[in-house]
């Protein structure tokens, strides 16, 4: 084996790590953007400045809104790591979930938002079953 397969070879082992933190950050998009809309479509038009709400019963990041961008990271990222994986997808796929779980665990004790952490951490473990019962299937997770 040359230099240069070998060099490949790592870049496609490591391949999970940049796929894993660009699902994180996809789903940070998407949950902003639906706060986005939240505001746009139910706070009145004079009470609004951009994605601000001035309403007295408006709740500016509602705890049912952070707990469901949690738990849609944990999928994001168990998921394109288990289908970024050069092989042995549900263990990389169990990598990523014990490493977002103790990331949810101490964002979730430093912030006080326990709640969304618990709420990431059994969406990461769903998630992770739904890629250990595909993987046995082996029809989604063939390597190309």
């Amino acid at each position: 084996m040359n230099t240069a397969s070998n060099i490949l070879k790592w870049l496609r082992a490591l391949l999970p790590i940049p796929a894993a933190l660009a699902a994180w950050i996809l789903a940070l998009i998407v949950t902003l953007r639906f706060d986005y809309w939240r505001v746009v479509n139910f706070c009145p038009e004079n009470m609004r400045e951009g994605s601000d709400c001035y309403t007295d019963e408006w709740q500016r990041w509602p705890l049912w809104l952070i707990c469901g961008g949690a738990a849609l990271s944990a999928v994001f990222v168990v998921w394109s790591a288990a289908l970024t994986a050069s092989g042995h997808r549900v263990r990389v796929a169990a990598l990523a979930y014990l490493i977002g779980s103790s990331a949810a665990l101490v964002l979730g004790g430093l912030l006080g938002f326990l709640l969304p952490a618990a709420t990431a951490i059994a969406a990461g473990a769903v998630a992770l079953w739904s890629v250990a019962r595909v993987g046995k299937s082996r029809k989604l997770l063939e390597c190309p």
